[in-house]
């Protein structure tokens, strides 16, 4: 089952976020696609109070160009960390500014991490060298112990090369394939060779010339 609330930008009113956590058939859900929807502040309502089962089979959350701010991000976290999505494969939360939110994302020391998420989707996302740091933290920590892509395109990571090394460095050491798409994000021709010779026979396929949408 799919939700698609995406057809034209506009703002959901809280209630309506809501009333999505109260679906019947909460249980079978497996994606909600919420583009181009305005969700500033009001993201927590759609996974309801402490007692809110979540949602159990839920695989795709799509957060696209939402405008979320960091009360947001820290009520997606708490869902994850109150296992209200234990099945997340996909969260896509391109084209939306995060900078500086990334540690709130990852809860802290006590965050058990996605322990299932596949996929994390972050072009334009407006990260700063201290969200690279905390990307490559959860990683280290095995807090994505299930990733199999990374999408961090149409950042501008000039002159914040060391972080993104660092990064590739963390994902090296899980050894198991990871795709890194780094398209248009102003690495420079320099610092690019230097990460192709860290990956060279690894298992990390870096993608830094093509990009496709989500």
């Amino acid at each position: 089952m799919i939700v698609n609330c995406c057809d034209e930008p506009e703002e959901i009113p809280k209630n309506a976020i809501a009333q999505m956590s109260l679906f019947d058939d909460n249980q079978l859900l497996q994606k909600i696609n919420l583009y181009h929807n305005k969700l500033t502040g009001n993201l927590k309502y759609l996974f309801g109070g402490q007692d809110h089962l979540g949602f159990p089979s839920l695989q795709e959350l799509g957060l696209k160009k939402t405008q979320l701010d960091k009360m947001d991000i820290e009520a997606l976290s708490k869902a994850v960390k109150q296992k209200k999505l234990p099945q997340l494969q996909k969260l896509d939360l391109s084209w939306t500014k995060l900078t500086g939110s990334l540690k709130h994302l990852f809860g802290g020391e006590d965050h058990p991490g996605f322990l299932s998420l596949q996929e994390l989707v972050l072009p334009s996302t407006k990260l700063h060298a201290a969200d690279l740091e905390a990307l490559g933290e959860v990683v280290r920590e095995s807090k994505l112990p299930q990733l199999q892509k990374m999408d961090l395109s149409f950042n501008n990571f000039q002159n914040m090369e060391q972080e993104v090394q660092d990064l590739v460095h963390s994902l090296i050491h899980q050894e198991r394939h990871i795709g890194l798409h780094l398209f248009n994000t102003g690495v420079s021709d320099q610092w690019k060779t230097k990460i192709e010779v860290l990956c060279k026979d690894s298992e990390v396929d870096l993608n830094w010339d093509q990009w496709s949408s989500p």
